[in-house]
């Protein structure tokens, strides 16, 4: 049975997308002279980033799943290369042997070929969000606003050039 969310699903989940961008938003630069907490924002960055991922590209649906679709914005496959895709599933999400076997060379993310497509699809989905949606009060509207000019200022930082 295929699941379709009611208007105040669509409501509600809006505070976990918001969530997710945030997030990636805050993680997406940040650094400290401890490797041991660099690991842990890189670990929260790239699961943001995943979770993005498939909320901009899924399609069809998998169970509950919250998709950019359900919002009137199409899916659209981001440029990821499938190498940063398995990673983000294989050596993120679980572990395994060919995470074990990857060389430290191999261990690299570079923010502007995974965090930077993400946060430039979330900048199009909160203006499309802020233009096709005319039920936020202004409090909530203010708040998504504030988050777009935050993803501009990840970006700017992203392309300056951080890689992990």
């Amino acid at each position: 049975m295929t699941f379709h969310p009611s208007e105040n699903d669509l409501t509600s989940a809006l505070d976990d997308v918001f969530y997710e961008i945030h997030q990636l938003v805050v993680t997406a630069v940040v650094s400290t002279n401890k490797p041991e907490l660099n690991n842990s924002f890189l670990e929260s960055r790239l699961l943001h980033a995943r979770n993005l991922l498939c909320f901009f590209e899924s399609e069809p649906r998998r169970a509950d799943d919250v998709l950019a679709t359900d919002y009137g914005f199409r899916a659209e496959r981001l440029p990821i290369s499938d190498h940063y895709r398995r990673r983000l599933h294989k050596d993120l999400a679980h572990l395994t042997y060919s995470r074990a076997r990857r060389q430290e060379a191999d261990r690299h993310w570079p923010l502007e070929e995974i965090v930077q497509p993400i946060l430039n699809r979330s900048s199009n989905f909160v203006e499309h969000l802020l233009s096709e949606r005319r039920d936020f009060g202004d409090r909530v509207r203010k708040h998504w606003e504030t988050l777009l000019l935050a993803v501009a200022e990840a970006l700017g930082e992203v392309e300056r050039g951080t890689d992990a």
